[in-house]
């Protein structure tokens, strides 16, 4: 995977990339906020294959992922396994991660 040099510079990339491996993310759904140290809040949507950044939400997302910039994308990047990241605090978590964890796991 390419190395990002920003969260934005990926989510740019992300309905693209996620779309590449076919039907992996086919069975997937769900609404994910990424929130920032800093208080910056950025949504993915997972409908069934079809990846979207809405500007506002609609709905309750099924996933908060709170960490910064930097922590989030060396977990993306393969830098930083997710689970240590949890453990040692880097990345905090709110709500059900496996749909999370199957969009990540297409950007491998």
């Amino acid at each position: 995977m390419k190395d990002y040099a920003s969260l934005d510079e990926l989510l740019q990339d992300l309905p693209a990339l996620a779309a590449k491996p076919g039907d992996a993310l086919k069975d997937t759904e769900g609404l994910f906020m990424l929130e920032e140290s800093a208080g910056r809040r950025l949504y993915v949507k997972v409908d069934r294959g079809e990846v979207t950044l809405p500007q506002t939400p609609d709905g309750e997302p099924v996933c908060t992922v709170c960490a910064s910039e930097s922590d989030r994308l060396a977990v993306i990047s393969g830098r930083m396994k997710p689970m240590s990241a949890i453990l040692r605090g880097k990345v905090r978590l709110k709500g059900n991660p496996a749909p999370l964890l199957a969009l990540i796991k297409t950007l491998a």
